[in-house]
């Protein structure tokens, strides 16, 4: 964020989060103010870059809705361009502040743009028409939402640009020197972060050996009712067997007896008969419900002896990779921290190589 004139003449830092997104705000106020010695503004340049590294989403202008758009806001775009390059208005939003100016006088922000001459409409037109007003006097959910609008128009440039930030030459530089300091605090951190990652994993594998008693608990459960379902099968099996002879031994019977006492012979047949079809149906689905209980138990023995390891193995790697990004970003944070609370001097020191190459590509003013 950036504007042409201002009482604060240094970079400052603010990081937080809004609608479950990381937000970092490098405030750039007042920094090509050409009143200003050339060295302090090399300084407070590198120092935006150092903080920003390894680039912007977003480059922000803010401009008032009362004031017209100055020669110095010109010349502070100028500059931005001269130092970051035209690439940069693939980046840059045009934030207007005091919108209830607007509403009192009746116009649309389309409008005011149109009336305010030649030289603001042809900037924003560079912008690819990206311009934001805000009302000022807003509060609670009202301004949330005004802010939740801007976010919104800054994600969709940032999608429009297939993601990627804005980078040149110096802040390739940066980042590799902000990097190397990363590397050097990730080293001297290795012990801390061994145990952090070491409580994790521990955690993680408590959680699956809990999931794998669980697991042999039910598989128990299951090998008690195949092995009861398969011994009532057993006894189905011969009871059916039984009634098989006992049918065939009646039915050579009833060919040999009298006609007199054909019909109780026949009333016997037809109970042993029936008898022998409901066995066959209850050992069918006894057949099934083993055939289901031995899927459900091959399946649960799989989980045990494989998938359990390989879902615990995923989730340490997964858990680690989340814990090193997050570290990462704590360190970046750190860093950019430490960078805002820099003077001229110890930014010179702390990144010498750095600052002389900025001198070299940014003549005198």
């Amino acid at each position: 964020m950036f504007s042409g004139i201002s009482c604060t003449k240094t970079c400052s830092l603010r990081v937080g989060i809004r609608f479950h997104k990381k937000i970092v705000l490098v405030d750039t106020p007042g920094i090509f103010d050409t009143q200003e010695p050339n060295d302090e503004i090399q300084q407070e340049i590198f120092k935006c870059i150092n903080l920003s590294s390894p680039g912007p989403h977003a480059f922000i202008l803010v401009l008032n809705i009362t004031t017209r758009f100055t020669k110095d806001e010109e010349q502070t775009v100028q500059h931005f361009v001269k130092y970051f390059g035209e690439e940069i208005y693939k980046y840059l939003i045009v934030l207007f502040t005091r919108k209830e100016e607007l509403d009192r006088r009746n116009l649309s922000l389309k409008q005011f743009i149109e009336d305010s001459g030649q030289s603001l409409k042809s900037f924003i037109e560079k912008c690819g028409g990206r311009a934001f007003a805000m009302e000022n006097t807003l509060q609670g959910d009202e301004l949330d939402e005004q802010v939740r609008e801007l976010l919104n128009m800054i994600l969709r440039n940032v999608e429009n640009n297939r993601g990627d930030y804005y980078t040149n030459a110096i802040y390739e530089k940066a980042e590799r020197e902000i990097r190397r300091i990363e590397d050097m605090r990730w080293q001297a951190n290795m012990k801390r972060r061994e145990e952090k990652v070491h409580a994790i994993e521990e955690k993680i594998v408590k959680k699956y050996q809990q999931k794998s008693d669980e697991e042999k608990e039910k598989l128990k459960k299951i090998r008690n009712q195949l092995r009861e379902l398969k011994e009532n099968r057993e006894k189905n099996r011969e009871k059916i067997d039984a009634l098989t002879r006992e049918i065939k031994e009646h039915e050579l019977l009833l060919n040999e007896i009298q006609s007199d006492t054909n019909d109780d012979f026949h009333i016997t047949l037809d109970g042993l008969r029936n008898q022998l079809a409901d066995r066959k149906t209850e050992e069918y689905e006894e057949s099934l419900k083993i055939d289901q209980l031995t899927n459900i138990r091959n399946e649960t023995l799989e989980r045990i002896e494989n998938k359990l390891h390989e879902m615990c193995r995923n989730e340490i790697e997964n858990e680690y990779e989340k814990f090193n990004e997050l570290q990462r970003a704590e360190e970046r944070d750190t860093i950019r921290e430490q960078a805002a609370t820099w003077n001229g001097e110890m930014l010179g020191k702390a990144l010498k190589t750095g600052y002389e190459i900025l001198t070299l590509i940014f003549p005198k003013l």
